[in-house]
């Protein structure tokens, strides 16, 4: 699904083949406690297509006993977003993002 909302959104990626996975995607207008209560992803292809920004929840993998990283559960909190850095067009859905998931500090990296 998200491959697809991505092509049909490319003015709204900055990178074209780095897209969120259906089971991280955040949404516009869906805060991260709603993915967490309902943590499976349920999106169609019209709430997708409108609440679409190219952004992943970051969950901290948790740890074996021999200290490999293993997959962090669906249930646990993520602790952050990585998403690419705005374009002109984006950068209202962008603030947006920022100001629904709460974000308390925001690192970019980019050129």
């Amino acid at each position: 699904l998200t491959k697809w909302v991505a092509r049909e959104n490319r003015s709204r990626n900055r990178y074209g083949d780095m897209v969120p996975y259906d089971q991280s995607l955040v949404l516009l207008g869906r805060p991260w406690s709603t993915a967490i209560s309902h943590p499976e992803p349920q999106i169609t292809v019209g709430e997708a297509g409108q609440s679409y920004i190219n952004a992943s929840y970051v969950r901290r993998p948790e740890y074996g006993s021999r200290g490999e990283a293993l997959m962090a559960l669906i249930t646990s909190l993520p602790e952050y977003i990585a998403t690419q850095d705005p374009r002109e067009n984006t950068v209202a859905d962008f603030l947006t993002m920022v100001l629904e998931q709460r974000c308390p500090l925001i690192i970019m990296l980019s050129e």
